[in-house]
């Protein structure tokens, strides 16, 4: 029963007291989770899947580097958004200027 007890707990509370290794294996999903997630939604609104996939790739590199995984369980739209925005300036070419 206890280790049962344990073994529920560890399941249900990923980054509580069960080390380094959950905390891991959480911010390994959630960033699966978020990029899939992250280019489904850019490609349904016409991103070309390329774009949506380097897009989506730097900005969760960029979350890694700014928050824990800790951080990543209450992350908000209004937190991620301002990276996705830096992310996107650095995968579109710049715009061509007007020829005269």
């Amino acid at each position: 029963m206890r280790g049962t007890l344990l073994a529920l707990l560890c399941l249900s509370l990923p980054l509580a007291a069960c080390g380094k290794k959950s905390e891991q294996a959480f911010s390994e999903k959630f960033d699966q989770n978020f990029v899939s997630s992250c280019v489904a939604s850019a490609t349904r609104t016409g991103v070309p899947n390329d774009i949506a996939g380097k897009v989506c790739g730097c900005t969760i590199a960029e979350i890694n580097k700014k928050y824990s995984a800790r951080d990543k369980l209450t992350m908000s739209e209004s937190q991620a958004n301002p990276i996705m925005a830096e992310c996107l300036k650095t995968v579109q070419p710049p715009a061509a200027s007007p020829s005269s």
